[in-house]
């Protein structure tokens, strides 16, 4: 069964306008959230007057602007919504993940360092090996003797 089309702003549209508002009693004028968020003017007074403009819908294009834009996390579009919320929780969420990020990253070149030197240390120890076993097929070859199979031979004390 289809759900009836609902009459209205949605619920995304509403926290949209919300966040207008809020930005507008900051101090920010709706040219500049346009410029921050790369939403029309026009689109925003839309949303901005949602209420009595009929149904309104943002989509995912929009909130992944207003997340790039405005450092919002999208959750705050979708979370059950009971009255306005301070955009700032969502900026502090969104610090913490940059936190996460930024550790992981650090992490990840942390490793990457180890791997090298580890890759290194091995390159040093191959070409001692090569060496040792140069050593040794001149020492064996030269004395005319040597070991099956030519392993080193150790001499006996005695």
């Amino acid at each position: 069964m289809c759900e009836p089309r609902r009459e209205g702003p949605t619920r995304e549209a509403m926290r949209f306008k919300w966040l207008i508002e809020h930005y507008e009693r900051q101090g920010m004028s709706q040219s500049e959230f346009a410029r921050l968020t790369g939403i029309e003017v026009s689109y925003i007074n839309k949303l901005r007057n949602a209420a009595t403009s009929g149904r309104s819908e943002i989509g995912a294009s929009i909130i992944r602007r207003v997340r790039d834009g405005l450092k919002i996390d999208p959750s705050f579009f979708y979370e059950d919504y009971d009255g306005p919320k301070d955009p700032t929780l969502f900026l502090l969420s969104a610090k913490r993940d940059e936190k996460r990020v930024k550790a992981l990253e650090d992490a990840a070149r942390q490793t990457e360092l180890e791997f090298a030197q580890l890759k290194a240390m091995m390159a040093q120890q191959h070409a001692e090996l090569v060496q040792l076993r140069q050593e040794v097929a001149t020492s064996s070859g030269g004395a005319g003797g040597g070991t099956k199979g030519g392993g080193v031979s150790k001499k006996r004390s005695g």
